[in-house]
């Protein structure tokens, strides 16, 4: 679980009331005070967020190049204007993370972390984020020691979703089923909270996720898809192929997407299947790539 994941929690609510100052809109004639340029910066990172560091072009690498010169620069202006706070330094660590610059992203995680007056939401999202950083800097150990530094009684369903993930990292599938089953509990009733734990479980390759799947009503083409997927994984392909065909004629060309998008994991059953087998065909046909 990294930056593509869970990255920056809480971010898109400390853009709501930034988005409408817009930072390349506004007039340069006024001297934004210490929340405007909070919400500049906040704007910067999310266009970052979504800038990927390999393979852009030149116009994308140099957008990203200049829009981390005025991040820096503008949290330089912060920290004179109003010194010290956990705002600023959270800010500061997810700029160099979106660096790759894990050590000093640990770093002001944990000044972050030390400044004086945070609140807990600052507090626990500072913390799920320090947790993914360490991870993706292969910490692991350290990535588990920073969520068990929130009270247990603070900690919220993302805690357990964060540990699941790094536990599948460290290969330890029990820890990563318990972690699920705790964020289950921690779901109760809640469809979409379920849905959560559903796709976590999903993602991480945890058996939990066909359970949960099947006992959800109206399921949408995307859970019954990831059914079939599921299913075929665990030996079953008639009933994942059976899955399949009920997709068949959905809108907008939803199986044969999907087919084309794990072409790879599809080939393996089909030989043992003829409707697979001809959609794989036709698919490949439709690429101008050879079918088998």
């Amino acid at each position: 679980m990294g930056r593509a994941d869970a990255v920056f929690y809480g971010l898109s609510a400390l853009l709501l009331t930034g988005l409408v100052y817009f930072g390349w809109i506004y007039p340069k004639s006024v001297k934004p005070d210490t929340g405007m340029r909070l919400s500049m910066v906040g704007i910067r990172l999310q266009v970052l967020a979504a800038i990927p560091i390999a393979g852009t072009d030149a116009k994308a690498s140099d957008l990203r190049k200049k829009t981390l010169e005025d991040v820096a620069e503008l949290l330089d202006q912060i920290e004179e204007q109003t010194p010290g706070m956990g705002i600023t330094r959270e800010y500061r660590a997810y700029q160099k993370w979106l660096e790759r610059d894990h050590e000093q992203a640990i770093y002001w995680y944990r000044q972050a972390l030390a400044a004086k007056n945070n609140g807990m939401d600052l507090i626990k999202r500072v913390h799920l984020n320090l947790s993914l950083v360490q991870l993706e800097a292969g910490k692991s150990l350290d990535a588990l020691k920073t969520l068990e530094e929130v009270p247990a009684s603070d900690r919220d369903i993302r805690w357990p979703l964060t540990a699941a993930g790094i536990h599948a990292a460290r290969k330890d599938a029990p820890a990563r089923t318990r972690a699920l089953e705790e964020a289950l509990e921690k779901a109760g009733e809640h469809d979409a909270l379920k849905q959560s734990v559903a796709h976590r479980a999903y993602d991480l390759g945890d058996d939990m996720a066909r359970s949960l799947y099947e006992a959800q009503t109206n399921k949408s083409p995307r859970v019954r898809y990831r059914i079939a997927h599921l299913l075929a994984r665990a030996g079953k392909i008639d009933e994942a192929v059976a899955s399949l065909k009920l997709l068949d004629g959905e809108g907008e060309n939803f199986l044969e997407s999907r087919l084309a998008r794990d072409r790879s994991f599809w080939q393996m059953f089909a030989d043992r299947d003829e409707f697979l087998d001809k959609s794989l065909q036709r698919i490949s046909m439709n690429a101008g790539v050879p079918g088998k």
